[in-house]
């Protein structure tokens, strides 16, 4: 049993009341991923020669009710434009593109996107919407549950 005072408990609070926070946030958007597309994360340019390679990651409700976590990059023609090394980018509750489920598993929320050309690639691995509120909820129901046993 952790002691009141460790450094450790104090770790393990702090890391509670953060997974707390992040299944909120995981909730809240369980209930628009049905709805709304939503997306966020980070675009990259580097160049490569007389092209550009732009990188993208993101995080997104795709408004089928699940989750995906993926990316991709493109290759294109160097058009003079800046490049910017660390671009954040986000879209928030739009009208969702649907996306068509091929399988059961695509129906219950789980889906694996793997797409490779000459010039562009990207990887999705997606879960459903409620799937991150049950990992994220783990850490404050075992606090929670250890609360309980004290106070009893």
């Amino acid at each position: 049993m952790l002691q009141r005072t460790s450094s450790a408990y104090r770790f393990f609070l702090i890391s509670c009341g953060a997974s707390f926070l992040l299944s909120l946030t995981f909730v809240m958007m369980w209930l628009f991923s049905y709805r709304f597309y939503t997306s966020l994360g980070v675009d990259t340019d580097r160049a490569d020669g007389s092209d550009v390679i732009t990188g993208y990651y993101r995080i997104r409700w795709p408004g089928n009710g699940s989750f995906w976590i993926g990316g991709g990059a493109y290759r294109h023609p160097d058009e003079g434009k800046p490049l910017q090394a660390f671009d954040l980018g986000g879209v928030f509750f739009q009208p969702p593109p649907r996306s068509q489920p091929h399988s059961f598993w695509n129906r219950v929320g789980f889906w694996l996107k793997r797409e490779s050309e000459l010039n562009q690639w990207q990887f999705w691995i997606g879960v459903p919407s409620w799937l991150p509120v049950l990992l994220t909820t783990a850490l404050p129901m075992r606090w929670w549950t250890l609360h309980q046993r004290r106070k009893g």
